[in-house]
């Protein structure tokens, strides 16, 4: 992607709004109304996942997080393999 792209300007934009907490964090969040989406694949979320996490894929959390999440004041906390 070249430098300044529009692409890597939204980009940038939405990592800026991402906020990186701790286990225990995202657990108390959960606790008060935050919806846990693991973003694995289906064969890693069937290995093992956090209680209560909804799984929803990179692939399609774009195609189907309005169905779970309609309301756009619930707060989302996402996971993956990677940090």
């Amino acid at each position: 992607m070249p430098p300044g792209s529009r692409f890597e300007k939204l980009t940038n934009a939405a990592k800026s709004r991402i906020q990186e907490i701790s286990v225990a964090e995202a657990a108390q969040r959960q606790s008060q109304g935050a919806i846990l989406i693991d973003v694995r694949e289906a064969e890693e979320f069937a290995k093992g996942h956090a209680q209560g996490a909804l799984p929803l894929s990179k692939g399609m959390i774009e195609v189907k997080i309005e169905q779970h999440v309609p309301d756009l004041a619930t707060a989302i906390v996402c996971y993956c393999g990677g940090g």
